[in-house]
């Protein structure tokens, strides 16, 4: 299938706006090895999560560093309430995104609490869509994990199946228009939301916009597995819109920062990131995983109730696992990883806090040699063919 179009892209575009903005959301919603399907860069190392990030307890950033004799970073099972900008209106979208509490009730809540700011009511109200959106068009659920009876952790991974299937059925999304479901209606809603000057519905436009045609600054054909497909690399961010996107880290949205922290995990065409004193990048899996636990700081659910961690119970019968941190550190990624997330995550948290993100996030040209064809390692498919 051939997308040469502009109006082609415009499509690819506004779905993979969706998919990065709610990555927090849906962590692990594939229920398999697989990951959804979509065109969006941010899907790839774990949708994130993958994905359910997409996008979590709590993580004290005095405890961040691993003291010399071996001591690491905990995250505490309980969530802490969300702090900051809405924090009325981010423990909605933390409370409908970890349980079966339907949609259109998070909606009414958010509409009849007056202590909700309009500002705030706008974003939360366009994530919710937004989650709705992909759990009505992209979500795919795994069967059943086959566990014997016999198996001592029979009930335990049963009932952490069902916390984790029930966050996608899809009658959660009833008493919502389907009208209001569309792609392009979810990105309306971002725009409009964008224009009450929010850093984070201006980020997640910013976002749609550097997928946009103009943006376009290199395309190339390259054979995986036997199958040609045209890859299309993209100019990055402006140092404006960068600062936006900053601004909207630092708004302290557990949400928002796990669903937009990777953005600076990307080598665009002619701009790259690179973190801390050292100019360190980190690699898919850490980067995304980095991001999951700066959002637990902030309100994000980490403890067993964790998509990641029930869906490790379910599927692998890995029970023990009580929280993300343990989940991360001890099954996901290697040594020098987590040595790296522990080392970053301090000064990531600081910076949040304290909006100044200088030696923190560095916006650079990449190296000589190297772009997004040998270093992003998820370009955006626009063509496949033989």
């Amino acid at each position: 299938m051939q997308f040469k179009t502009k109006q082609n892209l415009l499509v690819v575009a506004t779905i993979s706006i969706i998919v990065g903005i709610v990555a927090l959301l849906f962590i692990t919603t594939d229920f398999g090895s697989g990951k959804s399907v979509t065109m969006d860069r941010r899907t790839q190392s774990s949708n994130i999560l993958n994905g359910e990030a997409r996008p979590v307890g709590s993580i004290s950033s005095s405890d961040a560093v691993a003291s010399k004799n071996g001591s690491s970073a905990k995250t505490n099972a309980k969530a802490k309430e969300p702090t900051g900008s809405g924090s009325s209106a981010n423990t909605v979208v933390t409370r409908v995104s970890s349980s079966n509490y339907k949609f259109s009730d998070a909606l009414r809540e958010l509409y009849s609490n007056t202590a909700i700011s309009p500002t705030d009511r706008a974003v939360a109200s366009s994530m919710i869509h937004a989650r709705c959106w992909l759990i009505m068009n992209e979500i795919q659920t795994r069967a059943p994990p086959a566990v014997s009876k016999a198996d001592p952790h029979y009930m335990l991974r049963m009932k952490q199946y069902e916390a984790v299937a029930r966050r996608t059925r899809r009658d959660r999304c009833e008493g919502i228009e389907p009208s209001e479901l569309t792609a392009s209606a979810v990105r309306s809603k971002w725009q409009d939301a964008a224009r009450t000057g929010d850093p984070r519905a201006q980020a997640a436009v910013i976002d749609y916009q550097l997928k946009m045609p103009d943006r376009i600054a290199q395309t190339k054909t390259i054979l995986l597995a036997g199958e040609k497909l045209e890859v299309t690399s993209y100019r990055g961010p402006t140092a404006e819109e960068t600062d936006t996107v900053l601004r909207g880290l630092s708004s302290r949205d557990p949400a928002f920062i796990a669903s937009f922290g990777d953005f600076f995990n990307q080598t665009f065409a002619d701009v790259d990131f690179i973190f801390g004193d050292r100019g360190e990048k980190f690699s898919p899996e850490a980067g995304d995983l980095f991001w999951e636990l700066v959002a637990c700081q902030f309100g994000a659910e980490c403890g067993n109730t964790n998509p990641l961690v029930a869906k490790f119970c379910a599927f692998e019968g890995k029970c023990s696992v009580q929280n993300l941190e343990d989940y991360i550190r001890g099954h996901a990624l290697n040594g020098d990883q987590w040595e790296q997330i522990q080392r970053l995550l301090p000064l990531v948290v600081t910076a949040i806090n304290s909006g100044n993100w200088a030696n923190v996030i560095t916006r650079k040209s990449p190296p000589s040699g190297v772009g997004p064809f040998n270093n992003n390692p998820s370009p955006i498919i626009i063509t496949t063919g033989g």
